[in-house]
């Protein structure tokens, strides 16, 4: 089970990904408006879940 969450501010974009399993979370903060943060979690993640 895992946890995500994606936001912005104005001249920002963020994503977060929780493991709960592995107790380990992805955090990534874009200076970009139009910045895809969720994809970049999305990959970073992989390493959380990787056996």
């Amino acid at each position: 089970m895992s946890y995500v969450h994606d936001g912005s501010i104005c001249g920002f974009t963020s994503s977060s990904y929780h493991a709960i399993d592995s107790d380990a979370s992805v955090t990534v903060l874009v200076n970009l408006d139009s910045g895809d943060a969720g994809r970049i979690v999305d990959e970073l993640s992989n390493v959380l879940i990787m056996p």
